[in-house]
């Protein structure tokens, strides 16, 4: 699904999170006017290849919380490229969606609706001023869901007051409802945000990236084996992001999906390397030819990690196009 991306920072926002800064997160200043809007859509359809299919999606705001005149005013600009594109996505605030919602929602053909969830505990909700408990999310889950939505839900990791037990409770929580995706995304201290007040009066002290690393890979397994796919992890690495001095702590990493697969595939490798190990052997990895980076790890990491633990003599990576996706199997030789 190709994603015309239209940022509308903090529309509809009641209060600025602890945590946001819209400008750096999505290198966007000022609301876009609506010509701008046009033109914006109109340039990335020219480019969308044949047959693809395609969501005009407003991001970085509450959407279903603004005045609905607002919305509606921004839903025409879409409708009149339906013959483009397949749908709508926007972002939302939980229990922002009282019935007259759902049909304008409707009724302009939002296909998509991406929840902020953040977390599923209260403590933690309260902590970053989130005006929302667990049962509002899982009933507008449901809600949505009824009335033939998908529905992304949004989590973040490492908020103040946050555990692994309770993001794995989260996670197990989301599971048992009819959610379609989910985004995950480390806490980050961006600068000229509420939380970055927190670190410097120490109220505050991210997880570090192993930490995030650690606690997404218990995720990934508890998803890949409800069959919930887990369509992003971070945030998009704009250019305003990627400047050091706009993150000041949190686990950042501008490559943290390919960072996070590796792990995954090293897990596994792992859990096959059974027994005693001959020092100075060899290990062949065999992988799913789209998987051969994976297995080798971010920068070939995997391979490193491997030599130095188990003191290889050499460690490679072979596709075979006989191994399904995910799947590993290995050899070791003298």
């Amino acid at each position: 699904m190709k994603l015309i991306s239209i940022f509308l920072p903090y529309l509809g926002c009641k209060e600025r999170c602890m945590f946001c800064n819209q400008q750096i997160l999505n290198d966007v200043f000022v609301v876009p006017g609506k010509i701008q809007i046009r033109k914006r859509i109109e340039a990335a359809i020219r480019t969308l290849p044949e047959n693809e299919k395609s969501e005009i999606a407003f991001f970085g705001c509450s959407f279903s919380s603004m005045d609905m005149s607002m919305q509606e005013e921004y839903l025409q600009i879409a409708e009149a490229y339906s013959d483009h594109v397949q749908g709508v996505r926007i972002s939302a605030y939980p229990g922002s969606f009282p019935d007259e919602e759902i049909k304008l929602l409707k009724k302009y053909n939002v296909t998509t609706i991406e929840i902020g969830i953040e977390s599923l505990s209260i403590g933690v909700l309260k902590a970053a001023g989130r005006r929302y408990n667990s049962e509002d999310v899982l009933n507008d889950i449901s809600k949505l869901k009824a009335n033939g939505f998908t529905v992304v839900g949004q989590l973040m990791l490492g908020l103040p007051g946050d555990t692994k037990r309770k993001f794995m409770n989260a996670i197990k929580e989301l599971i048992k409802t009819d959610l379609d995706f989910i985004r995950l995304h480390p806490t980050l201290i961006l600068k000229n945000s509420d939380l970055e007040v927190m670190y410097f009066e120490k109220r505050y002290e991210p997880i570090t990236l192993e930490e995030s690393l650690d606690w997404m890979m218990g995720a990934f397994e508890l998803l890949e084996e409800s069959q919930i796919p887990l369509i992003r992890v971070g945030l998009f690495p704009s250019k305003s992001l990627t400047r050091s001095s706009n993150v000041i702590a949190g686990p950042f990493h501008p490559s943290l999906g390919e960072l996070l697969k590796g792990r995954i595939f090293r897990k596994r490798i792992e859990e096959k390397l059974n027994g005693d190990i001959p020092e100075n052997s060899f290990l062949e990895i065999f992988v799913n030819p789209r998987e051969v980076s994976q297995a080798s790890g971010y920068k070939k990491e995997n391979v490193i990690y491997f030599i130095k633990k188990f003191r290889f003599m050499q460690v490679k990576v072979t596709q075979n196009e006989e191994i399904k996706p995910s799947q590993v199997e290995i050899r070791i030789s003298k």
